[in-house]
């Protein structure tokens, strides 16, 4: 059953609240959680974290999970597409204007 705000107001802490396909909201104190995706790659089970509630509210949780989902329909990991990502800023961040102009 799909989690509406209301749903989400009223559930205690420590509970973990099914969206539907993957997408849950894990609520730690009153009124915050994180956000969740569980989904399978390669046969192995795997889950990435999409932000923390309320900051990531459920329209905007649920936009990730979408996006997430094309991802893997393309046959791509999430969680490598996001690590690769981070990476490629440490990179472009360490990277100096004379390391650049020498080539």
């Amino acid at each position: 059953m799909a989690l509406t705000n209301l749903k989400i107001r009223s559930a205690s802490t420590g509970n973990k609240l099914h969206d539907g396909s993957g997408l849950y909201l894990t609520l730690s104190a009153r009124g915050r959680g994180k956000w969740t995706m569980r989904y399978m790659m390669n046969r192995k089970a795997k889950e990435i974290g999409l932000g923390p509630y309320p900051e990531l509210s459920l329209a905007d949780a649920r936009k990730k999970h979408f996006e997430a989902r094309i991802l893997i329909a393309e046959g791509k990991d999430p969680l490598a597409e996001r690590r690769n990502a981070q990476e490629k800023l440490k990179r472009d961040a360490l990277t100096k204007f004379s390391d650049i102009a020498e080539n």
